[in-house]
């Protein structure tokens, strides 16, 4: 029988590194397979930049940006003890947020080009979901925490990691409303969407913070393949 493991073991920083290389390496051959089938997928979010470099640069911020986070406040990239529960979490939490969306397009459908159509969506999601992880959630909830720590001196750690997600679960809704009221004004689906990120913004943070990052990598990626794929294949079918 294996003895089992500190948490300082667990959450140790070599370990935890090697599994952020290790989901980085895929989410670089993602794309470079993708920028040489079809690169113009990512000129609206990257302009003319390179997606190699900008994936990479995304890359070497999140790593910088786990370090800080597993010294400060122990977070992990993986927690080999909950893996499985934290997949189970993530599979019946994603499944079930995605539900209402569904709804709502289907009631008053969004965009027809909503959606990268296979077979490129297999790799544009996976590589824009890393991208989204680490600049919407991982950047701004180490800064909030980074002033909470050491300008504020928040001392409860509990209040200092939710005061600082709900910081970072407000950026990605607040640039999805920007975006889409700079489209067609702000509508009650703009409002919806910004409430529904929100939220699922924390779920998100509460899985990072309970089962670590590649879980709440996984979390998204869930709900891109309800989301993105198996309901935006389905929805160009029946609503338009």
């Amino acid at each position: 029988m294996r003895p089992a493991r500190s948490v300082s073991q667990v959450h140790s920083l070599p370990v935890q590194l090697a599994w952020f290389v290790g989901l980085s390496t895929c989410v670089l051959i993602a794309t470079a397979a993708l920028a040489q089938s079809d690169v113009d997928l990512f000129q609206r979010f990257f302009g003319t930049y390179s997606p190699l470099l900008v994936v990479s640069g995304v890359i070497c911020v999140g790593a910088v940006l786990l370090m800080f986070l597993n010294a400060n406040v122990q977070m992990a990239v993986v927690i080999p003890d909950v893996w499985g529960r934290g997949v189970l979490v993530c599979v019946l939490g994603a499944s079930l947020f995605v539900l209402p969306t569904i709804l709502v397009d289907a009631l008053q459908p969004f965009s027809e080009d909503l959606n990268v159509t296979l077979p490129s969506a297999f790799l544009f999601y996976p590589v824009m979901g890393f991208v989204v992880e680490v600049l919407f959630h991982l950047l701004p909830l180490s800064i909030a925490l980074f002033f909470l720590i050491y300008i504020l001196s928040v001392g409860d750690a509990s209040r200092r990691f939710w005061i600082a997600a709900c910081v970072a679960a407000g950026l990605e809704p607040a640039f999805q409303i920007w975006v889409g009221a700079a489209r067609e004004g702000l509508t009650w689906k703009s409002v919806y969407l910004g409430v529904h990120l929100f939220l699922f913004g924390l779920g998100q943070l509460y899985v990072l913070k309970s089962y670590g990052f590649l879980h709440m990598f996984l979390f998204r990626m869930v709900y891109y393949l309800h989301w993105h794929i198996l309901w935006g294949t389905l929805r160009l079918s029946l609503l338009f």
